[in-house]
């Protein structure tokens, strides 16, 4: 049987974050391929290679968070994770700390992921294990305290330009973006508890009859 405890956080509404600029060029090498590269202020860029497309450096950004599912962390080492053999009071009471998590930038600065899913996504937190167990039968029991976090999918996005010709290189921003990839981040909001057993080699979840609170 399971039990869903203290709710830690309220997840904030989502903020849509916005794009910088910079510095950039793209040179045809006479092929079909495209290289960018980065040019320097005093480069000469010739007439003939200007309005050519560039990306924009250091301008990812995160966008558009959806939400995606709710998922629970089981650890199994102490005090996540406890044994004993029944019939007896089993108790855990402990401060521990729990941190939020994002599986990967894909270049977008921290705090722009933070503006597009509305949470610190490597911010720690503090939380409290409080939990007792009555073990009501002779067996021998595993309990569980699991993380619960819920999981939010951004886009990152690259800002986009031309080639501006004159004194530099200059990769100058026309106020569209292309889509680099997706992520997740995992936003710590509560505690839960399982109790199982073992039965002919697999663990089972435990009755009524079993365990009470």
């Amino acid at each position: 049987m399971t039990r869903k405890a203290v709710k830690i956080a309220v997840v904030a509404a989502a903020v849509t974050a916005v794009g910088g600029a910079g510095i950039a060029t793209v040179v045809q090498d006479g092929s079909d391929n495209t290289k960018i590269t980065n040019v320097s202020a005093g480069t000469h860029v010739s007439a003939k290679k200007a309005k050519v497309p560039c990306v924009v450096p250091n301008s990812r950004v995160a966008k558009y968070r959806h939400f995606e599912r709710t998922e629970y962390v089981w650890n199994n080492n102490y005090p996540w994770r406890t044994s004993a053999w029944g019939p007896k009071n089993v108790e855990i009471k402990k401060g521990e700390k729990v941190s939020n998590v994002v599986t990967a930038t894909l270049g977008a600065p921290i705090k722009s992921i933070n503006l597009a899913v509305g949470f610190q996504v490597n911010q720690e937190k503090s939380t409290d294990i409080s939990m007792r167990w009555r073990l009501k039968t002779r067996r021998h029991f595993t309990l569980r305290v699991g993380q619960g976090f819920k999981v939010y999918k951004f886009n990152v996005y690259q800002a986009l330009g031309y080639i501006q010709a004159g004194g530099g290189g200059y990769c100058v921003f026309n106020g569209k973006y292309s889509y680099v990839g997706s992520s997740y981040a995992k936003n710590f909001w509560t505690l839960d508890d399982k109790c199982t057993y073992n039965s002919k080699g697999k663990q089972v979840l435990c009755k009524k009859s079993d365990v009470t609170y």
